[in-house]
C-alpha cells in the first residue's frame, strides 16, 4: 500500500534515500534524505487522513509555528521538512524551559485564533466541538469493544458503570463550554516531542490527533507533560507561568480571567473524552492496540473523563 506513496514523495523531491521509520496503525513514517534536504513522509489511514489538508490550511495561515510541506492534492500522503531536535531535549526544566513554553504556547494561542471554524471543517479535522461532545460519547459506548475485559481489563464493573453515568454531566458541560471561545484547532498532542527547534524557529509537529474543539482542552496534556517532565506538581508556579501565557491572547474580548479560568476548567473536564476520540479514530478497533500495548487507551481514557466530569479525583481545579 505504501509503494504509490513512495514513488510520490521522489517525484516531489530528488530522493536520495529513503528510510522506513516506524509503522502505526494511524501512519507510517519514512526518513527521506534528498538533494533538498532532510524530509519525512507520513502516510496516514483514512480515519486520520485529515492531517494534509490541515498541514496545507496552517501552512497557508503563515504562522511560524507550522510545518514547511508538501501534501498530496487527494492521498492522505505528506512530506514535512526537517524542523530540527525536540524541545523535550532541548529544554527538559529549568528557567530556559518555562521562558520556551510561554512563548510557544502564547504563539500558539494565537495560531488557534487566526482559523476560521469552516475553514477547519472544510479541510476534514474531526468535530470535537462542545456541541459535539455529547454525540462523540454515544458514539463510544455503542462499540462495547473499547470497553471489553480482553482489552481493558483493569476497568471494574463500577468504572463501566460510572462512563455510562457520564452522559448527564457531560451534557451540562458541554452547554457551559459554548459561551466561551468558539471552536477552533485544537492539536490535543502538545507535549515536549512534538515540538522541534533549528535555528531559533519553533514548529509544533504531528497533528494527527488534532480536532475542532474548544481551544483550552489543549491544556491537558500540555500541562500534564510539563509537570511530567519537570517533576513539579500541577498547581506548581511554573505550570502556572506557562498556563498565564497561553490564556493572554484570549483576553482581547474584555474576558475577566475568572470567566477564561472557568473555561479552562471545563475543557480540561472534557479534555480526556477528545481524547478518547482521538485514541478510537487512531486504533480503529482496540485489537490494533494490542501489540503495542495501547488496546486499553480509549477506555482509559473515558474512565477518566467519567471522573472528572463527576468531580472524582483527578478533576477540576488542580488539573492545570
Amino acid at each position: 500500500m505504501s509503494e504509490p506513496a513512495l514513488r510520490w514523495a521522489q517525484e516531489e523531491l530528488q530522493v536520495v534515500n529513503l528510510t522506513p521509520v516506524r509503522a502505526r496503525p494511524w501512519a507510517a513514517l519514512w526518513r527521506v534524505e534528498a538533494v533538498e534536504g532532510l524530509w519525512w513522509l507520513k502516510v496516514s489511514p483514512p480515519a486520520t487522513g485529515h492531517e494534509p489538508r490541515l498541514l496545507e490550511l496552517l501552512q497557508a495561515s503563515g504562522a511560524a509555528l507550522v510545518p514547511t510541506v508538501v501534501a498530496h492534492p487527494a492521498q492522505p500522503w505528506v512530506l514535512l521538512a526537517d524542523a530540527g531536535r525536540s524541545a523535550r531535549e532541548l529544554f527538559p526544566s529549568g528557567p530556559d524551559a518555562v521562558r520556551f513554553w510561554c512563548r510557544l504556547m502564547a504563539g500558539y494561542a494565537e495560531l488557534q485564533r487566526s482559523l476560521g471554524e469552516e475553514a477547519i471543517r472544510a479541510a476534514g479535522v474531526p468535530d470535537a466541538s462542545p456541541g459535539a461532545l455529547p454525540a462523540l460519547l454515544e458514539t463510544l459506548l455503542a462499540e462495547p469493544a473499547w470497553l471489553a475485559p480482553e482489552y481493558a481489563p483493569d476497568l471494574t464493573a463500577e468504572d463501566r458503570a460510572l462512563v455510562a453515568a457520564a452522559r448527564g454531566p457531560l451534557v451540562d458541560v458541554a452547554r457551559r463550554l459554548q459561551d466561551g471561545p468558539p471552536p477552533t484547532v485544537q492539536h490535543d498532542d502538545l507535549h515536549g516531542s512534538n515540538v522541534l527547534v533549528a535555528d531559533g524557529r519553533a514548529t509544533i509537529i504531528d497533528w494527527g490527533d488534532a480536532c475542532l474543539g474548544h481551544p483550552f482542552g489543549t491544556l491537558l496534556v500540555t500541562l500534564r507533560a510539563l509537570a511530567a517532565d519537570w517533576e513539579v506538581s500541577p498547581d506548581d508556579r511554573r505550570l502556572r507561568r506557562v498556563r498565564a501565557a497561553y490564556l493572554e491572547p484570549w483576553r482581547t474580548g474584555g474576558e475577566s480571567s475568572t470567566e477564561l479560568d472557568r473555561q479552562v476548567e471545563l475543557a480540561l473536564r472534557t479534555g480526556a473524552l477528545v481524547r478518547a476520540a482521538g485514541w478510537r479514530r487512531a486504533l480503529g478497533h482496540p485489537a490494533a492496540g494490542l501489540e503495542l500495548g495501547y488496546a486499553d487507551a480509549t477506555a482509559s481514557w473515558l474512565l477518566e473523563a467519567a471522573r472528572l466530569l463527576a468531580g472524582g479525583e483527578g478533576g477540576g481545579d488542580n488539573l492545570g
